[in-house]
């Protein structure tokens, strides 16, 4: 038969030296931890009550050092969880001085009576705070559109975008505002577009949260139309032909092609175009010029002339 071993934790004796132990090292733990005793210990600082007019310039102290005499548990709780202290600045505040101005002793009452009347507080760093604020400054700037349109087949914007406004203001430090010189829509995305278009758009914000933005959205207004290719032949005007030969073209005539709203296709005709060639900028080797559209009504796009350069006969 096999042997049974036995385990010696199951030992009723050895069970009461542990018990005693662990009790005998908690009160040690206790006792050590529970004197007197001083410390460092870091804390936030938090600023409240920002003068009106005024900008709280981020180089101002986040934090400040101390010594704590305390327990030690106290100690190193706070050393876990850092206090937060914070500084009314109006409270501080001189007009005259344009700043704030806390000194070592006010800190340390501030630190005291916003932690615990009864720890004693030493040696803080900084031993004074200026509190740094500037006057805040306005600065118009222009709105730029960012845009992901996609149009529905035949159809394309008509006329130029509307948006109102088309200046915003923006607000804050001039350390700030002198690096701004537009504001940017978020992206205005749609696709199959076949509609007038008039959105309210937000601004994007800055990453620097001390720049505030005056209106912060605008009005996008964009009128859409169906569109429909138009050819037209036209005539082609010569500049500073000779005035002693006489100049033929081939071809006399040129062919444009373009796109044209359905509501203005009948409108459109040969008049509203001109399309030129200067005798002056021709190529002399080959005796040809390049055709140029001088004239063109609004709302139309994707013009192309179906001829890309025109041959120059010379009689005298």
């Amino acid at each position: 038969m096999k042997s049974k071993v036995k385990n010696p934790f199951f030992n009723a004796k050895l069970r009461a030296f542990l018990f005693f132990l662990a009790l005998a090292t908690i009160f040690w733990v206790l006792t050590r931890f529970s004197k007197q005793d001083s410390g460092s210990v870091t804390a936030n600082i938090v600023y409240t009550n920002v003068p009106k007019g005024k900008l709280l310039l981020d180089s101002n102290p986040e934090n400040a050092k101390f010594i704590l005499s305390a327990n030690k548990f106290e100690i190193l709780y706070h050393r876990i969880k850092k206090p937060t202290v914070v500084i009314d600045i109006k409270k501080y505040y001189s007009e005259k001085n344009g700043a704030a101005n806390v000194t070592e002793e006010t800190l340390k009452e501030l630190i005291q009576s916003q932690i615990n009347n009864s720890y004693t507080v030493q040696r803080v760093v900084p031993r004074e705070i200026v509190i740094s604020l500037e006057s805040l400054n306005f600065k118009d700037v222009p709105v730029e559109i960012v845009s992901d349109l996609k149009f529905k087949s035949g159809f394309g914007e008509n006329g130029a975008v509307i948006i109102d406004p088309k200046t915003v203001t923006i607000t804050g430090a001039s350390l700030y505002l002198d690096t701004i010189t537009s504001v940017k829509t978020t992206v205005i995305k749609a696709s199959e577009v076949s509609q007038p278009l008039n959105l309210k758009v937000d601004l994007q914000q800055f990453d620097v949260t001390k720049v505030q933005i005056e209106p912060k959205f605008i009005t996008y207004k964009q009128h859409v139309v169906e569109f429909s290719q138009k050819r037209i032949s036209l005539d082609i005007t010569v500049l500073n032909a000779p005035s002693d030969a006489t100049l033929r073209l081939l071809p006399s005539k040129i062919g444009i092609s373009f796109n044209v709203p359905i509501e203005n296709f009948n409108a459109i005709t040969a008049d509203d175009f001109t399309v030129t060639v200067d005798y002056n900028k021709r190529n002399q080797v080959d005796n040809f010029v390049i055709p140029e559209i001088t004239k063109k009504p609004a709302g139309i796009k994707d013009i192309e002339l179906g001829t890309k350069k025109v041959d120059l006969l010379l009689f005298k």
